[in-house]
Order: structure tokens, then sequence, then C-alpha cells
């Protein structure tokens, strides 16, 4: 059988038995462990400095690079951050903004951009609350959520006569 020939039967065969080959590496790595992780670490010391010496002369390259994959899968990041950090679709984003009329929840002004519009949360149980400005999610994380500094800054601007 050919290299290219034996690579694709590889393929479908894991495809077919991915549980079976999942098990079957499991088995090896626990029988292996210690060997395995040695390999591992000795590899990762001896590349370590290649890849930083790599970076160093490629920086702008990278970052380029970077940027221009950035700019290109950003619809994509967008959705995969709201699943991994808050659990929602997209739609359900969506459906947030329309219900609040596209504006903040505490200043009540219209979001400027999607980067204006930020997802406020409980940080102890993840529940998310309601959508913000970016200034208003600022001035909530900045006093720690915390409703005595809050209530210290209203009580202050009250007695310096302040007026909106």
């Amino acid at each position: 059988m050919s290299r290219a020939k034996n690579k694709e039967y590889n393929r479908k065969y894991k495809l077919l038995h991915e549980d079976r080959v999942k098990e079957s590496g499991k088995k090896y790595y626990l029988k292996n462990k210690d060997t395995l992780n040695a390999y591992n670490r000795k590899n990762y010391l001896k590349n370590e400095g290649r890849r930083k010496e790599y970076y160093l002369k490629n920086k702008d390259k990278i970052k380029e690079k970077d940027r221009k994959r950035y700019l290109k899968n950003k619809d994509k990041q967008k959705v995969r951050n709201l699943k991994k950090l808050y659990d929602i679709t997209i739609e359900q984003f969506e459906q947030m903004k329309i219900a609040q009329d596209n504006r903040c929840a505490i200043c009540n002004n219209p979001f400027k951009n999607s980067k204006d519009t930020c997802i406020d949360h409980d940080h102890i149980t993840g529940k998310i609350r309601q959508l913000l400005c970016r200034k208003c999610n600022w001035l909530l994380g900045m006093c720690c959520e915390d409703f005595r500094i809050l209530q210290n800054a209203i009580n202050y601007l009250n007695k310096w006569n302040v007026v909106l």
C-alpha cells in the first residue's frame, strides 16, 4: 500500500472507530505515562529556545499574520467567545440588544458599535444580567460591583452640588 493510501485508510479508520481509537490511546498513555512525559518535557525544552529565537527574528511578520487572521475570522471569534465566556449564541446576544432597544441598561445611551457593547454578568454565579456600554461596564468593574462605593460616589457628587 502506498503512503498516501495508507494515510487515507488510517484517517477513515479513525473516523469510523473514534471511541475505539480514543480508548486505545488512553490505555497506551496510562501504560507509558512516565516515558511520554519525560520525552515531551525534553523536546519542549529543546525547542523552546528555537521558538523564542524564531519569534524574535520574525516578530513583525508574525504579528502581521496574526492581525490578518484576526480580521479574517473576527465574526467567528465573536461567536466562539460568546459561547465560551457566557454560554450564549450570537442570536441570543442580538435578541438582548433588541430587547434593550440597542441601549445601555444604565445610562440609556445607544451603543456606538459592537466594541462598545459589553455583557454584564455576575462574576460569582456567571449569570448574565444585561448589556452595558463600555463606560458603564468599566464603572461597575472599578467599584468591584460594591453598592456602598457607588452610594459614596453619589453622596460625594451631591455634596459638591454636581448637576448632570
